[in-house]
């Protein structure tokens, strides 16, 4: 199968996993113990800085996983990631997750989650499956760009 993953930068930028969770499950996080994660969608706020930028973090997302490593990757296993959104340049992953944190709508199912490392509440949050997505990410600033991932798409490189 061809895969989109050229289309994604290589440079620096921030961006969000928008999942599907079709009914409620309780996952294990780690060593953070079992949570209840209700069923609807899930917004996870990230930066990529390192080497590879978007494309080297967003292909980790893609990649099916044998040990997670970061908490996303845990609610991964369960979810279906429907879309991606990203802007490139400097990390905004702080302002995106107190302006998600701050709308009408959207809980956090887990605090602290994805954000051990800042004073942000978490950089997961829960709309209900009857909530349009897509209305949130016009409001995150920056020129935001989606990467629909094709069903079933793996990157080269994987190792599943």
């Amino acid at each position: 199968m061809t895969c989109g993953r050229n289309l994604l930068p290589s440079r620096p930028g921030t961006y969000c996993l928008l999942l599907s969770l079709p009914f409620t499950r309780r996952i294990r996080v780690g060593r953070r113990g079992s949570y209840r994660f209700p069923a609807g969608y899930y917004l996870y706020v990230g930066s990529a800085c390192g080497p590879g930028g978007l494309r080297g973090r967003i292909s980790h997302h893609l990649c099916p996983l044998a040990r997670p490593h970061w908490h996303i990757d845990y609610l991964r296993q369960a979810a279906l990631l429907e879309e991606v959104w990203f802007a490139i340049g400097k990390s905004q992953e702080h302002a995106w997750a107190t302006l998600l944190q701050g709308m009408t709508g959207t809980d956090i199912p887990m605090p602290r989650f994805g954000s051990s490392d800042c004073r942000c509440a978490s950089h997961l949050f829960h709309l209900s499956l009857q909530r349009r997505p897509g209305r949130i990410r016009r409001c995150l600033p920056g020129e935001v760009r989606t990467y629909l991932p094709l069903p079933g798409e793996r990157i080269a490189g994987c190792d599943a």
